[in-house]
């Protein structure tokens, strides 16, 4: 089954790392509000592992007869040839249960993989003052190496994971490589037209304080705990039930101030002198709700060059959105301000149609969003749009444009 390019999908999941778990305000981009959330980041590798172990006969590791200087015998642990990539994901198999949530969906062939390993022995009888490593005794009669062989010959005979991984609906990058594909098609076309282009990124959000998507799992075992403890278990029960539906509603807001916010880009010339093409996708956090991630392009043939007034133009939009779509209820931030949650790849301001690495960055940069959804996604989450570009992507000559101008009123 075809998935998405490894480097994309290294890139994404950082990304989602830094969307879908909350982090600290200040600049820690390693340090997360809750220390039960996910590990995202490590799916890539476990993904590797499943479908490596689902393809691979030989075991990863040799269990050897040798002996030592004095002659007598002891057990060898070697790394098998032909299952060498399996060995090299021994240590991640050994974290996997970091990268696991209940808050989350995945793809099916990891969700099955996580309900075969969280009852696995490799996963049950891990001891956490001492880490497991393949040369390391189990018991007295195996090594961990043994553990792991046995794991990866049970999802090599698993039919249920055969079927999984070759049935292509199930693929959870189908989505991911279409949007990709077509992200990649929409930038190209816009530079291969000579314009240079001038680029700005938002977060936009439709109120000031946004309710959880979710209770981290220690809070959901609190209230659980709260639930068997209290006579009234119905109204802790309401009480989280209320707390989806007002996450949900505030979805609802979200796309209905966007619907707003694009409509009123034709009526605003001196933030919108032309159609500009957008990348507009939105954004799960499991503790802060839900938000808008707006890339917006413009043609720098309608704008100022200037780099302060093209900050002070974005603001001027930002300020607009908030205005106007929200009521004044929402805010705005600037994506290439906040490196504690994005860090570096935020292109900001021009890029010329001949700057390639500038051009390959930003198409990294917009790749992670293209492709977030193929690796977690919160459980629940209502069906609609969460990634789009803008229908028509290109400035054709007979296109009728306003002339340059900042009127920031």
């Amino acid at each position: 089954m075809r998935h998405l390019p490894y480097h994309v999908e290294i890139n994404a999941a950082k990304y989602v790392d830094r969307t879908l778990n909350s982090l600290s305000p200040d600049d820690k981009p390693t340090q997360r509000m809750w220390d039960d959330t996910p590990d995202i980041s490590l799916l890539v590798r476990l993904d590797q592992f499943v479908r490596f172990a689902s393809t691979t006969l030989s075991p990863p590791y040799v269990v050897k007869v040798v002996q030592d200087r004095y002659g007598r015998d002891r057990l060898e642990v070697h790394i098998s040839p032909d299952g060498r990539e399996l060995a090299a994901l021994f240590n991640d198999l050994c974290r996997a249960d970091r990268a696991y949530s209940p808050l989350l969906q995945y793809a099916p062939h990891l969700a099955h993989f996580f309900e075969f390993y969280l009852e696995h022995a490799m996963f049950l009888d891990q001891n956490s003052s001492l880490s497991p490593s393949p040369s390391r005794r189990y018991d007295s009669r195996r090594f961990w190496a043994d553990i792991y062989n046995d794991l990866c010959a049970c999802l090599y005979k698993d039919p249920v994971l055969r079927k999984l991984l070759q049935v292509p609906r199930h693929s959870w990058s189908t989505t991911g490589r279409a949007n990709l594909r077509n992200l990649n098609k929409s930038l190209d076309q816009l530079f291969s037209e000579g314009h240079d282009l001038t680029v700005y990124h938002f977060r936009l959000f439709a109120s000031k304080t946004r309710t959880p998507i979710r209770s981290s799992t220690k809070q959901a075992q609190q209230k659980a705990d709260l639930r068997e403890q209290t006579s009234q278990p119905e109204q802790a029960q309401q009480k989280a039930d209320s707390q989806e539906q007002t996450s949900q509603q505030e979805l609802n807001r979200l796309r209905a101030c966007w619907k707003r916010f694009r409509s009123l880009w034709a009526t605003k010339p001196a933030y919108f002198p032309c159609r500009p093409a957008y990348v507009f996708s939105i954004e799960s956090s499991l503790e802060d709700g839900y938000g808008i991630q707006l890339t917006l392009l413009f043609p720098s043939a309608s704008l100022a060059r200037d780099h302060p007034i093209a900050e002070q133009h974005a603001c001027g939009i930002g300020n607009y959105w908030v205005s106007q779509a929200t009521s004044g209820k929402g805010h705005f931030r600037l994506t290439h301000r906040e490196p504690a949650y994005f860090r570096e790849g935020w292109i900001f301001g021009v890029i010329r149609a001949n700057e390639v690495f500038a051009r390959q960055t930003l198409k990294r940069t917009l790749s992670n969003l293209a492709v977030k959804d193929a690796l977690a996604r919160p459980k629940h989450r209502p069906s609609g749009k969460y990634f789009q570009l803008s229908q028509e992507s290109s400035w054709s000559a007979n296109r009728k444009e306003h002339p340059p101008c900042y009127r920031l009123t």
